[in-house]
């Protein structure tokens, strides 16, 4: 099974049309995704930078499982609808801890 780590990594295809040739270049692309515990079980999965992809694995290894597929797929569904595929290349990333009355 892969491991937290080894999720980050997917390839996918982009396709354009040259001359009547139809050319595929394929990209690893990388996505962060969130796994938060259910009270009822199991993980629900966000993936921030894409907009409503959104899984559930009832262990971590298929959280991520299905994280892959769901990303793949809504990727895919991006480039066959000739939408801007959303990169993270340029992100930054940090965690902030505020004191609140909860």
């Amino acid at each position: 099974m892969p491991s937290a780590l080894h999720a980050r990594g997917l390839v996918m295809a982009a396709s354009y049309i040259s001359l009547s040739r139809v050319y595929v270049t394929m990209r690893t692309l990388s996505y962060r995704i969130t796994l938060r515990k259910e009270p009822e079980g199991g993980y629900t999965v966000l993936v921030p930078s894409l907009p409503g992809c959104v899984t559930y694995g009832k262990t971590v290894e298929e959280a991520i499982d299905m994280a892959r597929d769901a990303i793949t797929g809504y990727v895919e569904s991006l480039i066959e609808d000739g939408e801007t595929v959303p990169l993270e290349e340029d992100l930054i990333e940090c965690r902030l801890t505020v004191e609140a009355h909860a």
